[in-house]
């Protein structure tokens, strides 16, 4: 009962300490999209705003 009690426990740590679950530079680069697309909201530019949304939500799994 307590090997199975570990292994429960343990599972969900191994699968974050896989080296292709965490992408900084991915996560980065889709910050810094999402900042160009509000600056060009604010110069009411909204064909290129609504272009990188596109392209972001097309290259990432999921948004915040």
């Amino acid at each position: 009962m307590r090997m199975l009690t570990t292994l429960f426990f343990s599972l969900p740590i191994l699968s974050f300490s896989n080296s292709n679950y965490y992408e900084p530079e991915d996560w980065k680069k889709y910050h810094e999209q999402i900042n160009r697309a509000e600056n060009f909201i604010i110069d009411e530019q909204f064909q290129e705003t609504l272009n990188i949304y596109n392209d972001i939500f097309n290259s990432f799994d999921f948004s915040f």
